[in-house]
């Protein structure tokens, strides 16, 4: 992911959550979402975020 792209669309769009679908899972989607006045990206499965540890082994995973 570019994260400068992606906060510059936020701007741009004025909205306040860019979300990325990973993947589609039988717990709802997994997506990658960056907040307009956050500087990083977090998981989320099925719209809730995921535990900080669970969030950091995807972090590592994807390679974000």
């Amino acid at each position: 992911m570019d994260k400068t792209k992606d906060l510059k669309t936020l701007y741009l769009l004025k909205a306040h959550t860019l979300k990325h679908l990973i993947c589609n899972t039988n717990n709802g989607p997994l997506e990658l979402c960056i907040r307009k006045e956050e500087n990083e990206y977090f998981f989320t499965l099925d719209s809730v975020p995921v535990s900080k540890d669970v969030n950091k082994e995807l972090l590592k995973l994807y390679e974000i």
